[in-house]
């Protein structure tokens, strides 16, 4: 005999079974839904239009928001919020749509805005880049001057981007065009003034990665402004019916989302650690601006012979979570020279340590420094540290349908270990041994040369060392294998190494579980911090 089983609802009175299950469905699937969205604001530009976000507001999509207008003639500074609903980024093509509301009551000025984009991805496999197209399907905006309206009469908009899609870090350059025509208390055919903003990019620049992500955008503005002459004499032939005054700005935006580590003691006496590291997940959002504008004289006209040079900046620091990480319990690490770095590697997840001994001067094996560096660069393995899921992906792969991923000869397809050296084979960061490059050699030794190379090769810049014959700044120059050079040149460049005391490299020595703790650790660092700086600073004071 079937049964139905009902619940009670509060509200409803009861509910079947088979409503019930459906309802946690639903709810669950708008949780992943909501998960697996991303949003506009963290480490990116919301628009190209001289703002910047700052907290999040209660509301989810919602973040206070501050941008610059020249539309009177001199800057002013608007404040209110942007509204960016959360968009699934996965798909070649999507929507994405942003709400700005702001003003400054000051100057009597509100801001209105609605934008929707069409962004278009296009794949190129053969050199790992995306082309990502965005097109405004939908732009309303209009702003409110004491008693006066400036509406958006038309405009034009294109924006592009390339990404190279290396293993640890996705670098991207673009270009915007932009050119919007707004009328003075009427349309294109009946209007007391018109505005007109051109925008063109000076640079647009950023990077996504696991540790963060960044954007920098430094726009070049020319402004120009056609009014009615307060003074216009129709009587008079030599008095124009309209005036005009010209300006231009140069806007400098960056947002930067970033991982960041505290070391926090602990206090009692009585307790089992007496350390731990906190993980804080930042965003730092700077806006700059330079303008040249006329001078405002009386009556409501401008004197645009006289000029005003003027700048100022912003900066929104954001908190947007704390995590406390494990903490390791290692036990033969304590006064060793690389303590720090051991344990925090361990605290964030980068190391196996079992059964509490880490052994930091034996030699590393290329399959635990091929773990690690997986490990610091995605997040997308960390899912092997679970037995049953481990378990169940090695009996997915026997399957007779299942794809098999490429790996090497001389590794166990069913060992957790086969993932590893499967995903740097795939992204080209590590390479067999042998004729064919064939066997991985798991256990073997690492070389200095050999770890160096893997980090540049993880980091995409292999090809960004100079033209043949060229010397390292190292006194053994001599001694570093040709295969390796380019690597060992790019690390010291970019600061990921920096050599002995004695201005050797030693390419060829062996390297200890120690010793590689540090080129990890400067790894992360370069990711996290060091190119932020190139990225931001740089590019910002460059113009």
């Amino acid at each position: 005999m079937n049964r139905k089983v009902y619940f009670k609802n509060s509200d409803k009175g009861v509910i079947s079974m088979e409503k019930h299950i459906k309802r946690i469905i639903s709810i669950n699937l708008v949780f992943i839904a909501l998960i697996i969205m991303s949003f506009a604001s963290f480490g990116e530009i919301a628009g190209s239009y001289g703002g910047i976000t700052g907290d999040p507001q209660l509301k989810v999509g919602v973040f206070e928001y501050e941008e610059v207008t020249f539309i009177t003639g001199e800057p002013v500074i608007l404040k209110g919020t942007v509204t960016i609903p959360p968009v699934d980024k996965s798909p070649l093509s999507y929507n994405m749509s942003y709400t700005y509301s702001a003003q400054n009551t000051e100057k009597k000025i509100v801001l209105s805005r609605k934008i929707t984009y069409l962004v278009t991805k296009t794949i190129d496999k053969a050199n790992n880049q995306t082309i990502t197209k965005i097109d405004m399907t939908k732009f309303d905006e209009n702003y409110s001057v004491g008693s006066d309206t400036f509406s958006l009469g038309s405009f034009l908009f294109d924006k592009s981007k390339i990404t190279d899609n290396t293993p640890a870090v996705d670098y991207f350059s673009g270009n915007v065009y932009s050119k919007r025509i707004f009328y003075k208390n009427g349309d294109a055919i009946s209007n007391k003034g018109k505005f007109t903003i051109e925008t063109n990019t000076k640079s647009l620049v950023g990077y996504k990665h696991k540790w963060g992500n960044q954007e920098t955008e430094i726009l070049n503005e020319k402004l120009e402004y056609e009014y009615l002459n307060p003074n216009y004499d129709s009587t008079n032939a030599s008095s124009s019916k309209y005036l005009k005054w010209t300006g231009n700005a140069t806007l400098k935006m960056s947002s930067t989302k970033k991982v960041d580590f505290l070391l926090q003691g602990t206090d009692p006496q009585n307790i089992s650690f007496r350390k731990n590291y906190i993980q804080t997940d930042s965003e730092i959002n700077l806006l700059s601006y330079k303008c040249n504008l006329p001078t405002l004289v009386s009556g409501g006209s401008f004197n645009d012979l006289k000029r005003n040079s003027l700048e100022n900046s912003i900066r929104k620091d954001i908190t947007l979570d704390t995590t406390s990480k494990i903490v390791p319990k290692i036990k033969d690490i304590g006064g060793y020279w690389a303590e720090n770095n051991i344990f925090l590697l361990a605290s964030i997840g980068i190391y196996d340590v079992i059964p509490n001994y880490f052994m930091a001067d034996l030699p590393i094996s290329r399959i635990e420094f091929a773990k690690e560096i997986v490990r610091a660069i995605t997040d997308d393995l960390n899912y092997l540290d679970d037995e049953a899921k481990l378990k169940q992906k090695l009996i997915l792969l026997k399957r007779p349908t299942a794809v098999k991923p490429d790996n090497f000869d001389d590794i166990d397809l069913n060992s957790k270990d086969s993932f590893y050296t499967s995903y740097v084979k795939e992204k080209g960061i590590m390479h067999g041994m042998g004729n064919s490059g064939e066997f991985f050699k798991p256990y073997r030794s690492l070389t200095r040369a050999q770890a160096i190379t893997i980090m540049v090769n993880a980091l995409g810049l292999s090809d960004i060392a100079p033209k043949p014959p060229y010397k390292t700044k190292f006194k053994d120059d001599a001694d570093i294998p040709l295969w390796s050079k380019d690597a060992i040149y790019i690390a010291n460049e970019i600061g990921l190494v920096s050599g002995y005391q004695d201005e050797t490299i030693r390419a060829n020595g062996e390297i200890t579980k120690g010793e590689a703790s540090v080129l990890i650790k400067n790894f992360i660092n370069h990711l996290k911090d060091n190119i932020t700086s190139d990225y931001r600073e740089k590019v910002m004071s460059r113009y």
